[in-house]
């Protein structure tokens, strides 16, 4: 595992800072005042620097595969939500609630409205097949336009973004 203190690196040969570890520097030295500030808030628990080294080389991965602004905004949301230092599962499962909030709150600008016709968007149907009579479920037309005008007016999302929604 990469050391935290180990971000920058120099390029071979030239003696010059490299953009990616330029970036690399920035990411450190924001995840290095996040930490500074979730430590304050829960200023009655000491942490060994080790352990401080150890998450900042974790929340580094998880700032990498899920960016440095929903983990700040995960980080925030367990400041406000819990009583205890977050360990680095809990800012990742603080992750996943931020990520589904921001989904319901897109969703919820879209809300569906079932027509009379079916019931919350299926149209049970019966039909018959080799002389037995079967129900079959389908999709109403008044939910397809609905996806249809809600896909139109959300913005699609980055298509590189890691979102499990």
């Amino acid at each position: 595992m990469e050391q935290a203190g180990m971000f920058l690196q120099q390029h071979p040969g030239s003696g010059k800072v490299t953009t990616t570890s330029t970036k690399r520097s920035k990411l450190l030295q924001e995840l290095k005042t996040l930490m500074q500030q979730v430590r304050a808030n829960f200023s009655g628990q000491e942490i060994t620097s080790e352990t401080a080294l150890f998450w900042l080389d974790e929340w580094s991965l998880l700032a990498e595969t899920h960016g440095i602004d929903l983990l700040r905004d995960a980080l925030r949301h367990h400041c406000r939500t819990q009583r205890f230092l977050p360990l680095p599962v809990d800012v990742s499962d603080a992750i996943a609630a931020v990520k589904k909030r921001k989904v319901e709150e897109r969703l919820g600008a879209f809300p569906y409205v079932a027509c009379s016709r079916c019931i919350d968007g299926l149209l049970v149907e019966e039909i018959e097949k080799d002389g037995v009579m079967r129900r079959q479920a389908r999709e109403c037309d008044c939910k397809k336009q609905w996806r249809a005008s809600r896909n139109a007016a959300i913005p699609p999302r980055n298509r590189f973004a890691r979102d499990d929604d």
